[in-house]
């Protein structure tokens, strides 16, 4: 994120056509910070998606049973070393 918004505090014409906060395109700022928004924004719904598509397929959690029991053994078949 820090580096979208700095993109348009530091942006050079010369570059990249479009001159940034520092050359006085200070509108430049605001634009990659509406950008860093959608990102986020558009990120965050389609996690919360793919999370609730997982939940109702297979569930988040295990069963009590499992959990108490250790998931490296209930899980994986996995038991500690014991000479």
């Amino acid at each position: 994120m820090f580096g979208a918004v700095a993109t348009g505090v530091l942006a050079v014409a010369a570059i990249g056509g479009v001159s940034g906060a520092i050359e006085g395109n200070v509108g430049q700022v605001w634009i990659q910070l509406i950008a860093v928004g959608a990102v986020s924004a558009f990120s965050a719904g389609a996690t919360f998606v793919i999370v609730k598509v997982i939940e109702i397929v297979l569930g988040l959690r295990v069963e009590r049973q499992a959990e108490e029991m250790g998931l490296d053994l209930a899980v994986h078949g996995e038991v500690a070393y014991q000479p």
